[in-house]
């Protein structure tokens, strides 16, 4: 990476900072921002003065006294009347918030789309929610700043266009920023669900930790980070992995020519452990009781025997899997999140006893939490990022670096 890639990283995560201690805390002074995130009154100045020329932030017109100098002007974010638009597509719903500038979730809606057939009948969904969202913000007369559709899958680079979702093909084409701008005069931004699930489950207290961020529904994910910047380029590429990034460790070939895999490989880790392959194992076994993902998950959080067994078994296998690499980059924040968790409890405590069993003593220093309702994640990250992205553009580029060829099959040794 060159000095000036890091310097504008360094500039793009330090405004966040500020723009986030401006929104828990104010009204508050410069020098306060200053002295709660240890920077300089300089650095302070140049960020406080591009949040006021985005009207994001505004000087209240209270003031305090200074001492000896002069009164110290307080800053806050324009709370009134004003919020974000935050959309994300994760099989099989489609949901959607708003969000005041306060962090609060004012508006928020979801839709099925297990049944879409198209990319052009996914786009009418997106129309709909979206026509739906923007009546509810103006009746409650609020203005939007900016909007973000967060996607799992291979994004188009430079329109956020789907170019594969393995795990709901008709979405694939689906422009959606396109689809977007037609209804909303703001900008718009699309970005990887990994990304908006990192931001979502991120609290304030964690933004310098280095954190990886585990997404467990019919698919694997792995997002990893360091407090606000979403780790993409803060680990090596090295030649040969899926897309070039760790993110992509759910189409890792585990065992060449091993089972078959929705993206079309075979052997890899989601052919073995993602939803898909944990329904269609059961399947299998069990001919005369076909069922669906959304099936198995109803039956094993009603505690079932034997669909319980079946999601702690290999939500074991998962941490058993992944556990190498944390042993290897050895994060502060390990964090599960996903449809399957969410569902099932007794698939978190699972795959942290997988982890245990994998890393032994040698992470004494990680830190396991489940990060919540998934769906509610996804809004609150995605609605966080349309906030910051749209006068942050060095952290736009954080999040959504991606690199984009389709690589070939290739082979990570897992355990």
């Amino acid at each position: 990476m060159t000095q000036l890639a890091n310097m504008l990283e360094k500039e793009a995560v330090t405004l966040v900072r500020v723009l986030e201690q401006i929104r828990r805390e104010g009204p508050i002074s410069q020098v306060e921002i200053g002295q709660k995130l240890g920077l300089g009154r300089a650095i302070v100045n140049v960020h406080t003065k591009k949040l006021l020329a985005e009207r994001v932030v505004v000087p209240t017109g209270e003031r305090e006294a200074g001492g000896m100098g002069r009164p110290r002007v307080l800053l806050d974010l324009a709370r009134e009347g004003k919020a974000v638009l935050g959309i994300a597509l994760d099989s099989p719903v489609l949901s959607g918030a708003v969000m005041d500038f306060s962090n609060r979730i004012v508006v928020r809606h979801e839709r099925d789309v297990s049944e879409v057939k198209s990319h052009e009948e996914l786009a009418e969904h997106v129309a709909q929610l979206v026509q739906q969202l923007q009546a509810d913000a103006r009746a409650k007369s609020l203005e939007l700043y900016s909007a973000c559709f967060s996607v799992p899958g291979l994004l188009e680079d430079g329109t956020g266009r789907i170019l594969n979702y393995v795990n709901m093909p008709a979405a694939n084409g689906l422009d959606a920023k396109q689809v977007l701008g037609q209804l909303l005069g703001v900008p718009i931004y699309v970005v990887p669900l990994a990304s908006a699930i990192y931001w979502g489950g991120l609290e304030s207290d964690q933004s310098d930790q280095q954190i990886f961020q585990v997404i467990w529904d019919l698919g694997v994910g792995l997002m990893p980070g360091r407090g606000y910047e979403v780790g993409f380029k803060a680990y090596a590429r090295k030649p040969g992995q899926v897309n070039n990034n760790i993110r992509d460790i759910g189409h890792a070939v585990l065992w060449p020519g091993g089972r078959p895999c929705y993206c079309g490989r075979r052997g890899c880790l989601e052919a073995y452990l993602g939803g898909h392959a944990i329904t269609d194992r059961w399947n299998e076994r069990h001919p005369e009781e076909r069922i669906t993902f959304s099936q198995l998950l109803d039956r094993a959080s009603r505690n079932e025997p034997a669909y319980l067994n079946q999601i702690a078994r290999q939500g074991r296998r998962l941490g058993e899997a992944l556990g190498w690499i944390f042993a290897v980059h050895q994060p502060g924040q390990i964090k599960l999140s996903g449809q399957i968790p969410d569902a099932v409890p007794v698939a978190r405590d699972a795959f942290w006893d997988g982890v245990c069993r994998r890393i032994g003593e040698d992470q004494p220093q990680s830190t396991f939490s489940y990060v919540g309702d998934t769906r509610s994640i996804e809004l609150l990250g995605s609605c966080r990022l349309a906030l910051h992205v749209r006068f942050n553009k060095p952290l736009l580029d954080i999040v959504s670096d991606d690199d984009a060829s389709e690589s070939t099959a290739s082979t990570i040794v897992v355990g």
